[in-house]
């Protein structure tokens, strides 16, 4: 039993349509859910494409460090010979508490 907060989230795979997996990434994260060390998947980031997801990934949001600690690892594509695609991997470093939340603020600010 237990919610999802309670237990918390260890690992996450994406595989949806990549203009959405920052969006994803980022409702998972204000929910709390991810515990310290979770890791990360997110395909084919090269091909169609997730750049958003990336820049936040690697550079942050809103000015602030980036909570995550990424890396692309080169992969052939499905059924596919010979095509590259990438597969983005991260281990979550959340923020200390008192830190706040640039994404909270900004939905709370009018």
């Amino acid at each position: 039993g237990g919610s999802l907060q309670s237990q918390g989230i260890a690992g996450v795979f994406m595989d949806q349509c990549g203009s959405r997996f920052w969006e994803d990434l980022q409702a998972i994260v204000q929910a709390d859910c991810l515990l310290p060390g979770a890791i990360v998947l997110a395909d084919n980031v090269l091909k169609p494409g997730a750049p958003l997801f990336l820049w936040h990934l690697f550079n942050g949001a809103c000015g602030e460090p980036s909570r995550f600690a990424p890396k692309v690892v080169r992969v052939e594509e499905f059924a596919m010979p010979a095509v590259e695609d990438w597969i983005a991997v991260a281990r979550y470093q959340p923020r200390r508490r008192d830190e706040g939340d640039c994404i909270a603020r900004q939905a709370a600010s009018p």
